[in-house]
């Protein structure tokens, strides 16, 4: 779904909390709305920007983490507790990959291979 997001690009003005809830939101409907196939396609995405964390879920509702990191899927209360306990860590790949290999031990549902991929 990624590969499809067409999206206005952050402003130089007004919020990223504002850009995220707006521009994003509107992207990731217009891009489950182009995809060929199933008319009951749901989708989490978890966006990351200017040190914050938003959530938006199928129904496109729009949540900030209050923490500054956020995890999404069968392992995420697992990821959250790996994520609070490197909190003061520099090396974000390393604070996901964390994460990620904790929920993969202790949830079924979460399983390796993981692909990180860091945006600047």
């Amino acid at each position: 779904v990624l590969d499809h997001l067409e999206m206005a690009p952050k402003p130089r003005k007004g919020t990223t909390d504002a850009w995220i809830r707006k521009a994003f939101r509107l992207a990731a409907k217009r891009a489950l709305d182009d995809l060929p196939g199933d008319d009951e396609l749901q989708a989490i995405f978890l966006v990351i920007c200017d040190g914050r964390a938003w959530s938006i879920d199928p129904s496109l509702a729009v949540t900030r983490s209050a923490h500054g990191y956020q995890a999404i899927g069968a392992g995420a209360a697992v990821a959250l507790g790996a994520l609070h306990a490197t909190r003061g860590r520099r090396d974000h790949e390393v604070r996901v990959r964390t994460a990620l290999e904790a929920a993969a031990a202790h949830e079924d549902g979460v399983a390796p291979p993981f692909h990180v991929e860091l945006v600047r």
